[in-house]
């Protein structure tokens, strides 16, 4: 009975020591990919209405990106938990099933970059399904544009009358607004500025 014990001990003590150990590597890693990640869900999304979001942004707003979406958390979080499962599926493969393994990979088993090989494999795995999900993400927000909140903008002329806009609100970031108007005109507006308004000239077409 006393076995079971000892190895769940080893195991909780030797997860504590790699958390000791990296821990304090692993999360500004972490972090920084989060924000990878945060800028090309952002960046994707935006080009839908054709705004170059990287022209009105600076590093803060990205480094801010992960905490406005949790569903870039969550990706995040899956796709690391989905690396894992396929790294874990790969090891098992090759332990259980050699020769259907060695013909998956091609016969690169035995060669001398194999490991190469494989980690270059991951990788643009990883980076294919990061810009597919960016893609899907991005569509489906601005497909939804329907569903965002409607604002009234209100804008002082010299005459202490106020002018008011009426649009959608795309997003926003510390330095401006994205709003697309009534006419489906994109409206990008700076919020520290005497500029009223930036209005594209091209239509907003929302996608199918």
């Amino acid at each position: 009975m006393s076995v079971p014990k000892k190895t769940f001990s080893l195991n909780r003590s030797s997860a504590l020591q790699f958390f000791q150990q990296w821990g304090q590597s692993l999360f500004p890693l972490l972090y920084l990919i989060l924000v990878l990640i945060g800028m090309l869900f952002e960046a994707y999304y935006y080009s839908y209405f054709n705004i170059n979001i990287f022209a009105y942004s600076d590093i803060l707003d990205f480094l801010l990106a992960p905490a406005k979406d949790i569903a870039i958390i969550v990706f995040v979080l899956l796709s690391i938990a989905l690396s894992f499962l396929l790294w874990k599926l790969d090891q098992w493969m090759r332990t259980r099933i050699p020769k259907w393994y060695r013909m998956m990979h091609f016969g690169l088993v035995d060669t001398s970059w194999y490991r190469i090989y494989l980690k270059a494999s991951f990788l643009f795995v990883t980076v294919a399904y990061s810009v597919l999900s960016a893609d899907i993400y991005a569509h489906a927000h601005a497909k939804a544009i329907d569903l965002k909140p409607t604002i009234d903008v209100y804008f002082q002329n010299q005459e202490n009358n106020p002018e008011v806009l009426t649009a959608k609100l795309i997003g926003k970031n510390k330095d401006y607004l994205f709003l697309l108007d009534d006419e489906s005109f994109v409206r990008i507006i700076p919020t520290n500025s005497q500029v009223k308004t930036i209005r594209f000239t091209r239509k907003f077409e929302k996608p199918e």
